[in-house]
């Protein structure tokens, strides 16, 4: 919303109706210390171009997934790529550069990764907790 002297601040807000914020108070505790996906804190990247989230089952904690914001061919950063997180066939999300999707508890289905906007393909920054 913008500014409007004497009636509001200027402010974000996800529908005029919600007017609150959203979150949760649930978390994951898992007793399983196996990571996928980064190694002493830099990340394995995966490409958008059909890369496969590693592998993870119904044991998983959390899968989390992110357009890392940079091509795959020489690393130049990129403001217009977006990543397509796939379930078969349905495209279940659609990451901008810098976006992330945190699936908690997630079944042992099959996730890919596709080039949304752009024809180039980007770097996807994926994290599987308890594989």
């Amino acid at each position: 919303m913008d500014l409007a002297d004497g009636v509001n601040q200027a402010m974000d807000v996800i529908h005029e109706n919600v007017r609150s914020s959203l979150g949760g108070s649930g978390e994951i505790t898992g007793d399983d210390t196996t990571v996928a996906g980064f190694a002493n804190g830099t990340a394995s990247t995966v490409t958008s171009n059909g890369g496969t989230v590693p592998t993870h089952d119904g044991n998983t904690d959390l899968i989390f997934i992110k357009n890392a914001g940079t091509l795959v061919a020489g690393g130049a950063a990129s403001a217009a790529h977006t990543v397509l997180v796939r379930h078969d066939t349905d495209t279940i999300a659609t990451l901008a550069p810098g976006g992330a999707l945190v699936l908690p508890q997630p079944a042992g289905a099959v996730l890919t990764l596709a080039t949304g906007s752009g024809s180039n393909h980007v770097d996807t920054e994926v994290l599987v907790v308890g594989t």
